[in-house]
């Protein structure tokens, strides 16, 4: 097994109580559920499909303004952004709107048929990198589409040193299945040629 982020070999695997097994790379700090215990991409889909979340739900925009603010201060109303993941309903591109500031949708279920091309200054992804099921894929395109001097980004929760992660709730849901660190963003960071210039709790923002 090799890591799905990095590729690195040099692995730590472990069981929990409901015995799925996962593994911790000892590079870029991820943690990954074998693939072998994935749901099947219809299961996963109807999963999403259950997602009530909406534009009049006022948490909701709460939580999503955890992202969006802090982005503020580094993008203007010059610039064109894509929120990468955005579900079936989306909201992050609509509160940026509201601000001046245009933003495309794409998911991979919900908004496929964007063409995601060299185009973008600024890429936001709001819970969606602890569902890649391939993650070193997506960053590469997320690469691919984001134009030199740009700026990403994320938001999920991060696993720390001190976390006891077979009680941890966020890896409950069948569909989290790879999980991150702030050294994993850091090596994130080297790998898109940026540095972390913000990061609170579980948003971290990478730019020149």
């Amino acid at each position: 097994m090799k890591c799905l982020l990095c590729n690195n070999k040099n692995l730590n695997n472990f069981k929990i109580k409901n015995k799925n097994e996962y593994f911790h790379c000892l590079l870029c700090d991820t943690i990954f559920l074998n693939p072998k215990y994935y749901i099947d991409t219809n299961e996963e889909k109807r999963r999403y499909l259950k997602h009530q979340n909406n534009y009049i739900d006022e948490g909701y925009l709460k939580f999503l303004s955890k992202i969006r603010d802090p982005m503020l201060k580094y993008v203007n109303n010059n610039d064109i952004g894509i929120d990468y993941g955005c579900g079936h309903t989306p909201v992050l591109s609509k509160m940026f709107k509201d601000c001046g500031i245009v933003v495309d949708n794409y998911d991979y279920y919900f908004y496929k048929n964007i063409p995601l091309i060299n185009h973008y200054n600024f890429l936001v992804c709001s819970e969606v990198i602890e569902h890649f099921h391939d993650p070193m894929s997506e960053f590469l395109t997320m690469k691919s589409i984001l134009k030199e001097k740009s700026i990403l980004a994320f938001m999920t929760s991060m696993h720390k040193k001190d976390l006891n992660f077979e009680d941890w709730w966020y890896k409950n849901d069948p569909t989290h299945v790879i999980f991150y660190s702030l050294n994993t963003f850091e090596y994130l960071a080297n790998f898109f040629n940026k540095r972390i210039v913000y990061h609170f709790k579980d948003v971290v923002i990478l730019a020149e």
